[in-house]
């Protein structure tokens, strides 16, 4: 079921928002003093616009994909090959496996990384074109398969952003820093672009691949002698991946699998079409009951495997889904005239686009204004099933709070290192020492805690600060920074 695999991928990418201070991942950054560049986004992680070139990146992603998966079957570590050679495949494997991301730049073996990144060269010039083009236009079928509709390749702009991280890694690694903005430029463009493919999904991959690169933005602070990144890191979208793009899709998705959707709105169907509906809608019932049992308003309990305990439940909802539909406005008279599985797909519908248009309402707002709204319509959608007219809604209704949360917590983190880069900029017009408070920085506007939109608790002790949100409860980011000045 789709709308579980979106969840899926909110609990990969989340943990829970209520977590004590001293569970918070500790990240430790020793930063050098670093003022404003010459231009002050002489390090940029945005494309400049007049450079883009007319042209669709989503061909060009297609492309790096498709060469990826050739590369990736040669990796086989079955097939014969000599032994030099089989060193590099083995290193390839390595970097196409993301481990090395996992270990910062004084760990990583840069050597064996640059070895085995060398394979990949191919699908890497690709997606650095397809960052350099003004629009992805991805085609997904969404209309055309509905919620059969596969996505292998949004999924695979995962393995794509390992490896251009695994090259900016590398990059700043070396000190080439004006490389490595351009490879996290690449990075963070084409992650802005797969997010806008058209579907929830979509937005989530695109939310996850970008705490890849944040992950390397945190390595180049904390490199010695590292340019500032304060205005780049501003220059970016806010929020850097917007989900409301991806809610408005989900309205594409029950076009392909409800027949005669504009007819069961606007007039009243035959029977044949009425037949074809049934046939059509009984797959919906088949996701959702094919293990178990189908219960029954009153307790009655059916197997579910049968096609008719399939309809039963249907047909069972019929009587209060014609009360319902006359309470919004539909004449009595044109009621009665629907066939039966009119009447109740009707209500089907309208009880899914109500609710998700709630959901598309308050995704874009600020997160301290809705999150509450946003957790009682994650609570709504998992108890919407029990609602007579709620099983379409219970199949397709994405788990928005979630999504959201996943949204928010990328901006937090970007304002979490804007911080850090204010703080650098501090230190290198104060000789090196870092502020008592967050009022002391005058060098730039000090960015609010984007969950609560309040401050950011900073203390300093000694020669270390550590710098985290408001309270546990308000933390969206699972950690907190402790941050010393290089020496």
């Amino acid at each position: 079921m789709r709308s579980a695999f979106a969840c899926a991928i909110c609990a990969l990418m989340l943990f829970s928002s209520a977590i004590a201070d001293d569970n918070l991942r500790l990240v430790k950054l020793t930063i050098s003093p670093a003022g404003m560049p010459v231009p002050a986004i002489r390090y940029r992680l945005t494309p400049i616009t007049r450079d883009l070139r007319p042209g669709n990146a989503a061909a060009l992603y297609y492309r790096a994909y498709i060469e990826f998966q050739s590369i990736e079957k040669q990796l086989d570590p079955r097939l014969p090959s000599e032994a030099t050679f089989k060193d590099r495949l083995e290193a390839a494997r390595q970097a196409s496996d993301g481990i090395w991301l996992d270990q910062s730049i004084r760990e990583f073996p840069l050597e064996q990384a640059k070895l085995g990144l060398s394979l990949w060269s191919t699908p890497l010039n690709e997606v650095a074109l397809g960052a350099t083009r003004s629009q992805a236009i991805w085609d997904l079928p969404l209309r055309e398969g509905g919620v059969a509709t596969l996505l292998p390749e949004i999924q695979g702009m995962r393995s794509l952003a390992r490896l251009v991280a695994l090259q900016a890694k590398i990059e700043i690694a070396e000190g080439r820093f004006n490389e490595a903005a351009h490879t996290l430029t690449t990075l963070l463009r084409l992650n802005q672009q797969v997010s806008e493919s058209g579907t929830l999904i979509s937005s989530l991959v695109g939310i996850a691949c970008d705490g890849i690169a944040l992950n390397e933005v945190e390595e180049w602070i904390d490199s010695p002698n590292s340019p500032n990144l304060y205005w780049a890191l501003t220059a970016l979208p806010n929020p850097p991946i917007d989900i409301s793009i991806g809610l408005e899709s989900e309205h594409s998705w029950i076009t392909a699998d409800i027949p005669y959707l504009d007819l069961i709105e606007n007039s009243v169907l035959s029977d044949e079409q009425s037949r074809e509906l049934l046939k059509r809608i009984s797959g919906f019932l088949e996701m959702a009951f094919s293990e178990g049992t189908v219960e029954l308003p009153g307790g009655v309990k059916l197997p579910g495997t049968s096609e008719l305990s399939q309809l039963l439940p249907m047909l069972a909802t019929y009587p209060s889904a014609k009360r319902e539909l006359i309470a919004r406005g539909r004449s009595a008279d044109e009621v009665e005239r629907m066939p039966v599985a009119q009447v109740v797909v009707l209500r089907w519908v309208q009880e899914y686009r109500d609710m998700l248009d709630e959901m598309i309402v308050w995704g874009p707002q600020p997160f301290a204004e809705s999150a509450g709204a946003l957790a009682d319509l994650d609570e709504r959608s998992m108890d919407v099933g029990k609602h007579p007219s709620g099983h379409l809604a219970a199949l397709l209704l994405p788990a928005v709070g979630a999504a959201r949360r996943a949204e928010v917590r990328l901006q937090q983190r970007v304002a979490f290192l804007r911080v850090i880069e204010a703080l650098r900029l501090y230190a290198a017009s104060h000789g090196g020492g870092l502020p008592a408070s967050l009022d002391e920085i005058r060098e730039v506007p000090v960015p609010l805690d984007p969950v609560s939109n309040e401050p950011f608790i900073y203390e300093l002790k000694g020669q270390t600060a550590t710098l985290r949100a408001k309270s546990a409860q308000a933390t969206i980011l699972d950690q907190r920074y402790e941050i010393m000045v290089r020496k």
